[in-house]
């Protein structure tokens, strides 16, 4: 049975790294997503969530080219990896600022 796995992530790029895999152009780079919530006492405090993210083959460059650091970005895509080291393999991107790809 397949089971459904689909992401959708915003946040802001905070690294980039490009490497080639098997000859497919591929870029890692991680996303954090902030979030404010309270503790135990009642203060508010912020939660960043970092999230190591996988773009290939065309997208791979669209996202070496305009994901700039610090810049915002939603992205949809599905959980991968094992022992406990997921990652997102992005399927889509959008940016803060209106582009699509």
């Amino acid at each position: 049975m397949n089971s459904l796995n689909s992401v959708i992530l915003e946040g802001e790029v905070i690294s980039r790294k490009e490497t080639l895999s098997e000859g497919v152009s591929r870029f890692n780079f991680t996303v954090a997503s902030y979030r404010t919530t309270k503790d135990v006492n009642g203060k508010q405090i912020e939660v960043i969530t970092e999230v190591p993210c996988i773009a290939y083959g065309c997208l791979a460059e669209n996202v070496k080219k305009y994901a700039t650091l610090g810049r915002g970005i939603c992205e949809v895509g599905r959980l991968s990896g094992s022992e406990g080291q997921l990652s997102l393999t992005v399927e889509y991107v959008e940016y803060k600022g209106g582009l699509l790809c």
